[in-house]
């Protein structure tokens, strides 16, 4: 696999991934959501990907580059993920849990890389798991803008 790509001065990765967000919508509009929700799965693969061809190099050089790309692409899917789920018009009780749930098991698997979660994720997680009634407080610590929107999103007093 080419690295190079990834490490040119002039390389976006939050365009790289937009880009194939928009391919999707090209190829099945309406569908972006469902794309995003195959995320997950899809930056396993690349880590799998990623991991085999370190194992069968022992090129300093090859590992520094994969991280480096990891990572890129790591914080480009949070950052992804955080803006199509602030466009989540409403959640019910269960779908709160269960996008809690999502973001937990992305959490894990960026854990799992060595990678820390990125703070709007963190907070987005903090304001679902929070009890209608503990919302507020909660939300007082955080953005604004994003309790605000999450608080919308679960029709909550804010």
């Amino acid at each position: 696999m080419d690295f190079s790509k990834f490490l040119a001065d002039d390389f976006d990765v939050k365009d790289w991934v937009n880009g194939a967000f928009k391919v999707a919508q090209k190829d099945a509009p309406g569908k972006a959501d469902a794309h995003a929700a195959t995320l997950v799965m899809k930056l396993q693969l690349f880590i799998q990907e990623v991991n085999n061809s370190i194992e069968g190099d022992d090129v300093p050089e090859l590992e520094n580059t994969a991280d480096y790309w990891l990572g890129s692409i790591a914080r480009a899917t949070m950052q992804t993920y955080c803006d199509v789920i602030l466009q989540i018009p409403e959640l019910n009780p269960h779908a709160t849990k269960q996008l809690a749930t999502d973001i937990d098991y992305l959490s894990n698997v960026m854990d799992a890389l060595g990678l820390q979660t990125s703070r709007t994720l963190q907070n987005i997680t903090a304001l679902l798991r929070a009890k209608p009634e503990e919302f507020r407080q909660t939300a007082k610590a955080l953005p604004r803008r994003l309790s605000s929107t999450i608080a919308a999103m679960r029709d909550l007093e804010h």
